[in-house]
């Protein structure tokens, strides 16, 4: 790693503003890495009305046609992991999508909605599977303290300005021993780095501002745990999350999941966290 510039910001996660150079960018922007805490983050951010461009029609346009059925399947899958936690009451899915997950919950008895920074996500779910969603920030809903048994982030806290400040207003509206679930890509995903690196012949880069999906942070397993649990949440398990539908990534995954099975670190390219608002004593599960 090579030094780097005192970056315009304190960490989010410990405060620091010790850093070093983790990946370069556009000359604009640069990745760097806490050198007291280890987070990874984009330093400057973009502007905010910049980046919610970036999730018009267009982006969600290959979710909803050629990914349709992979995409199903793995919000099924996810919807029934979380219901090993809880089965029943008040949900809401932050960064709703194209609205799959928010439907299979809804016909499974959970009582739903979601917010989007997508109008146009956020008016196509309300407009098919009659689920309200707020439009805009977490922390611009305005929903009540205590309201929901069940706060979802599936890949969310990685594109947002401000992941802790999302974390903050998930335990204020959550009930004490409500299920809080966050998936996003992990930092340390060697396997797929390794991979990429051989038939691209170059590193994978963390960040673009033109990308399809703009990341501002990268978590490892030890920085997302520090995270929820600087944010009042007791975890429940850390583990993989099977976030890809590319079938060109899956050969990397398989073996960075058999790798998992073999020696407990986890390489895999995303992991998920369940957590709880409170103690571990006071999870009430249903």
């Amino acid at each position: 790693m090579c030094p780097a510039s005192t970056p315009k910001r304190a960490c989010i996660l410990c405060g620091a503003r010790s850093t070093e150079l983790f990946q370069d960018t556009d000359g604009l922007h640069r990745v760097l890495r806490c050198k007291q805490c280890t987070l990874v983050f984009v330093d400057p951010l973009p502007p905010t009305k910049e980046l919610e461009q970036h999730y018009d029609e267009a982006y969600y346009s290959e979710w909803i046609s050629s990914q349709k059925v992979p995409r199903e399947k793995l919000w099924h899958d996810r919807l029934e992991e979380l219901r090993r936690y809880k089965t029943k009451g008040r949900l809401l899915d932050v960064g709703g999508g194209d609205g799959t997950f928010l439907r299979f919950a809804k016909e499974a008895g959970l009582e739903v909605c979601g917010t989007e920074i997508s109008a146009y996500a956020g008016q196509r779910i309300e407009d098919l599977y009659s689920v309200p969603v707020s439009i805009g920030g977490l922390h611009e809903a305005g929903y009540p303290s205590e309201h929901f048994d069940i706060v979802t982030l599936y890949h969310v806290i990685e594109h947002v300005d401000d992941p802790a400040r999302y974390l903050s207003e998930a335990h204020r509206i959550l009930r004490t021993g409500g299920l809080l679930v966050v998936a996003c890509p992990n930092v340390e995903s060697k396997v797929f780095n390794l991979t990429y690196f051989l038939f691209k012949g170059k590193r994978f880069r963390l960040f673009s501002r033109h990308d399809k999906e703009v990341h501002l942070y990268h978590f490892s397993p030890h920085t997302l745990k520090m995270l929820l649990e600087n944010k009042g949440f007791s975890l429940l398990s850390l583990g993989l999350d099977d976030a890809s539908v590319d079938p060109r990534k899956r050969t990397a995954e398989w073996l960075a999941r058999g790798f998992y099975k073999l020696t407990g670190r986890n390489w895999t390219m995303a992991m998920k966290a369940f957590a709880i608002k409170g103690s571990p004593g006071s999870y009430y599960p249903r």
